[in-house]
């Protein structure tokens, strides 16, 4: 006997939402029979890639009414994140969210609230959480590798935002320190297994400036000259936790050629007994380093790369696994609500200029 196939439905296709459509497909217990989108040519490019039809929606209200829809993933501007994603909640579907939670601590608030009065399975796109990589790294610093963790630090130093009018205005995006690095907010809480205590910050918008043309390499539009941008484009955030690490993050939103990345997404780890803990996920190099050993290296290969970014498919899995198995687990939000809280202390300070206490 053929067991039934899970309905999902996607609101939004853009990037993201193009994205999760065609990682869906590589699970033969799922069936997409439902998209939404405001954009006509987007609902049309998004259909003709499936092989069965699927219901169109321009409406996101009345695919929530569609009965048969289990489950629904929500890949829209950050300021809709909440108002969908409680409908969605509303509609009894699961909800797989795009990252960050919400574009303030209010809306974010109010989702995590939600999530947990209900027995739904909701999951937030903090794909790194789902990459072998960074998992190998975690359980690295869990079984005492570099004793506990002093200094954390992570440069995301890249290209600009896709060229989408949103992402470059503050409140619809909640500024580059939520939308962009919540992610790594997100890993400095995960290594430091710990809350934070405060967060300084000293940023600006220095090159990104109204009248400048950008490109981003991944998004399908054409280069674009900015109207508008009110977002922050490079800076440090430092983070201070209760127990006493520190971590400190480096931005910079203007770096060329597109795929110029120095050293890779570094991310690094300074331990108590003095060793480190260095990982470039863009080149699945893990190096440990210091003690009475030679240097370890670990070579770990992203199973899908070419294709995916390290992590999505495994979160597409856990998604997929929690609704079959009916496991829901509060910790996606919850990590993900602390990330908001974090980027979002950070975007204070650099407006302030001052530190915030978390």
């Amino acid at each position: 006997m053929v067991s039934k196939k899970i309905q999902i439905g996607l609101i939004g296709l853009g990037d993201m939402g193009l994205g999760h459509m065609e990682c869906l497909k590589l699970f033969p217990h799922v069936a997409v029979v439902a998209l939404c989108d405001s954009d006509k040519k987007r609902l049309k490019t998004a259909s003709g890639r499936l092989k069965k039809p699927a219901k169109l929606f321009s409406s996101y209200q009345k695919l929530l009414a569609e009965k048969d829809l289990e489950a629904v993933f929500v890949s829209l501007p950050n300021f809709l994140h909440a108002p969908v994603g409680l409908a969605v909640l509303k509609s009894g579907k699961h909800l797989f969210l795009e990252k960050p939670l919400a574009h303030t601590v209010a809306d974010a608030k109010k989702l995590l609230a939600t999530a947990k009065k209900s027995d739904l399975i909701f999951q937030v796109g903090h794909v790194y959480r789902h990459s072998p990589f960074f998992q190998t790294m975690a359980n690295r610093v869990a079984a005492d590798a570099i004793g506990k963790p002093v200094l954390i630090w992570c440069h995301e130093f890249r290209q600009p935002f896709p060229q989408r009018d949103w992402f470059y205005d503050r409140k619809k995006s909640g500024g580059t320190f939520i939308e962009k690095n919540c992610h790594h907010f997100d890993l400095f809480n995960w290594f430091a297994n710990d809350r934070p205590k405060q967060v300084c910050a000293f940023a600006d918008l220095r090159v990104l400036k109204s009248g400048t043309k950008i490109s981003c390499s991944y998004c399908p539009d054409g280069p674009k000259v900015l109207k508008k941008n009110n977002t922050i484009d490079n800076g440090w955030a430092m983070v201070e936790y209760r127990h006493g690490a520190k971590a400190n993050l480096g931005l910079c939103m203007f770096v060329r050629p597109p795929r110029e990345i120095w050293r890779g997404l570094e991310l690094g780890i300074i331990g108590s007994n003095g060793k480190i803990l260095i990982g470039n996920v863009d080149f699945g190099v893990m190096t440990l380093y210091g003690g009475s050993k030679k240097e370890e290296q670990m070579k770990i290969k992203n199973p899908h790369e070419g294709k995916w970014h390290s992590g999505m498919v495994e979160e597409h899995e856990a998604f997929l696994h929690a609704i079959r198995k009916g496991k829901k687990s509060l910790k996606s939000v919850q990590t993900a609500y602390d990330a908001v809280v974090l980027g979002a202390g950070a975007e204070q300070s650099a407006k302030k200029g001052k530190i915030i206490l978390v």
